[in-house]
């Protein structure tokens, strides 16, 4: 049978049957690729949060060294202490719930072993900070020398963790 033996009324029926075929798969492929824009959207919208947290927290790392540096290179001395142990306190109060938040997004196993080196890094960071502190309180001497050699060289890891994973 050919389309030329069709009555007018057949071949219009026929056409505008394609036509709406057509507009119908138009249709659908819009809307896969409306999707797959908007997942990739909300991926990268994802990605640039967790980038921001992960410069935030080491922003407030720094920011803690400093105020630890602070503490150390005025020899302990109790008014510098005093000001800065409880805004220390604070920010690492914040840190850990950041910390947290992030951890809680994570979705490989590569970001969960990294995290479980900024952790580890963390944890000497802040057995040698708090060596310092116990060395300044007691007025020891070898304070300046575990200030450079490992306070310093803990709080370099550390933040170089939290770097990493923050451009990954």
């Amino acid at each position: 049978m050919r389309l030329n033996d069709l009555k007018l009324g057949a071949r219009l029926g026929l056409g505008f049957g394609l036509v709406l075929l057509l507009a119908a798969l138009i249709s659908l492929v819009g809307w896969l690729r409306l999707g797959s824009t908007l997942t990739g959207i909300e991926q990268a919208h994802a990605a640039t949060e967790r980038a921001n947290s992960a410069q935030r927290w080491e922003s407030l790392t720094l920011l803690n060294v400093n105020r630890t540096l602070a503490i150390a290179k005025s020899g302990g001395h109790p008014d510098v202490k005093a000001h800065y142990t409880p805004l220390m306190k604070a920010t690492s109060s914040e840190i850990s719930e950041m910390q947290k938040a992030l951890e809680a997004d994570l979705t490989s196993d590569q970001e969960r072993t990294q995290f479980q080196e900024i952790a580890d890094r963390r944890k000497a960071y802040i057995a040698s900070r708090d060596n310092i502190f116990g060395l300044l309180d007691l007025d020891d001497p070898g304070a300046k020398d575990a200030l450079n050699g490992q306070l310093l060289p803990a709080a370099d890891r550390y933040l170089e963790a939290i770097h990493a994973f923050q451009v990954h």
